[in-house]
């Protein structure tokens, strides 16, 4: 019986704030698309749907002096999105990763992110103005390090 309390101590706050978290959740519509500002000494090529249906939308840049080109893709609620730029460019010497709170990351920075939703939440709570953090999944192909030059204007 005694095991049964210590289990249900340590299980409870996680059955109190997983329902409310998602009760809690920032909205974001479904169709709607997060485009990606122009980023200065980069030319955007193109931009296309990453699948049928959601807001999945690769934006394709070149850099003006370097060769060299980068893929973008805006992710939504979560890491659910990341893979795609995975599968379409799966070339070795493609370099994949995440661009989120002006830092990059080899994988999702799930905590990170889950601790910005925490913020974006607290501050409409007091309706505070804020800038949310959009994580940014991304392809990179030679050498002209255009992840970090993202990373410093996104």
């Amino acid at each position: 019986m005694n095991h049964y309390l210590i289990a249900l101590f340590i299980l409870l706050p996680a059955m109190i704030i997983a329902p409310a978290t998602r009760l809690a959740k920032p909205h974001q519509a479904a169709d709607s698309v997060t485009t990606i500002r122009p980023i200065p000494g980069l030319q955007q090529v193109g931009a296309f749907p990453a699948a049928n249906q959601g807001p999945y939308q690769i934006t394709a840049l070149r850099h003006q002096a370097c060769e060299g080109s980068i893929a973008l893709l805006p992710l939504h609620r979560n890491a659910e999105g990341s893979a795609i730029l995975r599968q379409m460019y799966t070339r070795e010497s493609v370099r994949h990763g995440i661009i989120f709170d002006d830092r990059i990351h080899a994988r999702f920075p799930q905590a990170q992110f889950s601790w910005h939703q925490l913020k974006e939440r607290v501050f409409n709570a007091v309706r505070l103005e804020h800038q949310p953090a959009q994580p940014i999944a991304f392809a990179e192909a030679g050498q002209c390090d255009l992840a970090e030059l993202v990373a410093l204007h996104l």
